[in-house]
């Protein structure tokens, strides 16, 4: 595709841009996308072989408590490991003696261009409690692969951030 014109639309949090593009027979189209601003990091807390750390957290644009994972954001120019360990200790109170590097994903490429690092952490010690930030609303739950499986994913909706590290970890595991 050509771009013809690029227009930040609104600025904040996420950045809003709508471009004007050329396919290749030259059809002019408007593209709309968010610019994340910020890459972000999602962290499998493995608190025994099978059974982890997971997260029950209210998300405001779903209005749902959603089962996820800790992670968020990094910080300008933040090695993603060491924004991995923030973000458990904050949401968690865990520190991780190991820290798996799994690969990097893009959540939503059609719509957004974050990337999210994906981690295992392992040897895990309570330290503190969490550090939530004000508008975070967080539950931190121990379930096993087979608790996850039987759960009732139309009262306990997952995110796909959550899907992609179990994937990643069974690729990890099994390679």
């Amino acid at each position: 595709m050509k771009v013809i014109n690029k227009k930040v639309i609104y600025e904040g949090f996420f950045d809003f841009r709508e471009d004007i593009v050329l396919d290749h027979n030259e059809t002019e189209y408007k593209y709309n996308f968010l610019i994340a601003k910020a890459e972000a990091c999602a962290i499998l807390p493995e608190i025994a072989p099978d059974k982890f750390l997971l997260t029950y957290e209210y998300r405001y644009p779903v209005d749902k408590t959603i089962l996820s994972c800790p992670g968020g954001r990094l910080e300008p120019g933040e090695d993603p490991e060491i924004g991995a360990r923030r973000e458990l200790l904050e949401e968690t109170g865990y520190e991780a003696k190991e820290m798996i590097s799994l690969n990097l994903f893009y959540p939503f490429p059609s719509v957004c261009d974050q990337k999210v690092h994906l981690f295992i952490a392992r040897g895990l010690e309570k330290v503190a409690e969490p550090n939530l930030d004000p508008l975070e609303q967080i539950a931190v739950k121990e379930l096993s692969i087979d608790e996850i499986k039987k759960l009732d994913f139309s009262l306990f909706p997952t995110d796909g951030v959550l899907h992609s590290l179990l994937f990643h970890r069974d690729l990890y595991l099994t390679s």
